[in-house]
């Protein structure tokens, strides 16, 4: 893996039941030749509510070459002040933090923590602004609200909807300032590929018709699928985080093209304007008088 990327590569592990094996562990790690090793300190078996063995981190810490980075300490991570502290009951070079950095992201100021409803504010105008998915936000939100134990917040997000935080007009100011991006714009067509800039939708489309995948194309752990039905091919120009949601989203471009898209469920039609496709849908196959095209085109 180092003689095939350019970027420095780092390794993070749990301590071990006994701290010698751990130390064998990261001696193995580092003659790998990785840059940093970040240790949690807690075991596979302790859960974060258990005390982080910062002594031994520290004591591995004083062992190694490479810098450690310290991780696990979330209990005592309160301020930016208490990651300094941590870093040297670590005797770290570095820290990393997980749920203290979710429960106020503004930690990370050296001059003091933000109001918290203030960075709640930033974060779903963050989020709005970038179309953010509605899942993603609620459950950062629930994480945030959970953390400061505001359990009754936490099951009262259903939905992050603007009326829940008092800020219906600024979501509205911001929803009127975003262009919606025309999708339709971005249909081109070869003549052996259909391509469609559609995103990935979490709902099995392979399920609506027989496809075949010919290809995936992979590029900086992107996947960009290519998909044959019924003798056409179709591919998203949208990369994937995964290989299947790219099969997903090639399989979506040709219920596009087929117009089958009214079979879809209701989650399907809010997620992807399909609006904006009528025009190029009509453009791209001739009309058919075929049961089919009339029930669901």
């Amino acid at each position: 893996m180092l003689k095939s990327v350019r970027k420095p590569i780092t390794c993070k592990i749990r301590l071990l039941p006994k701290l010698h094996d751990t130390l064998e562990l990261c001696n193995l790690i580092e003659r790998c030749g990785v840059s940093a090793i970040a240790i949690h300190g807690r075991t596979t078996w302790e859960r974060s509510t258990c005390k982080n063995h910062n002594a031994s981190i520290a004591t591995i810490a004083g062992l190694l070459s490479v810098p450690v980075i310290a991780n696990g300490g979330s209990n005592e991570i309160f301020s930016h002040a208490d990651l300094e502290k941590f870093r040297q009951a670590t005797g770290s070079k570095h820290v990393m933090i997980g749920r203290a950095a979710i429960t106020n992201p503004s930690i990370f100021r050296p001059d003091g923590l933000l109001d918290f409803d203030s960075v709640v504010a930033t974060f779903l105008e963050y989020a709005t602004r970038t179309d953010e998915c509605v899942k993603t936000v609620k459950y950062v939100l629930q994480r945030m609200y959970k953390e400061r134990n505001k359990l009754w917040l936490v099951f009262a997000i259903s939905k992050p909807n603007d009326s829940l935080f008092g800020m219906e007009k600024r979501f509205e100011e911001i929803r009127n300032s975003v262009v919606k991006r025309p999708l339709a714009d971005k249909y081109h067509s070869t003549d052996k590929v259909h391509t469609l800039e559609v995103p990935f939708i979490r709902y099995s489309m392979l399920k609506y018709m027989q496809v075949i995948i010919i290809e995936t194309s992979v590029a900086d752990s992107k996947f960009m699928s290519t998909v044959d039905v019924g003798g056409f091919k179709f591919k998203s120009g949208c990369w994937a985080s995964k290989r299947r949601y790219a099969e997903q989203a090639a399989a979506l471009v040709a219920i596009f093209y087929f117009r089958l898209h009214k079979m879809l469920p209701q989650i399907c039609l809010t997620v992807i304007p399909w609006e904006d496709f009528e025009t190029t849908a009509v453009s791209l196959r001739p009309e058919c008088t075929c049961s089919g095209c009339l029930e669901y085109g």
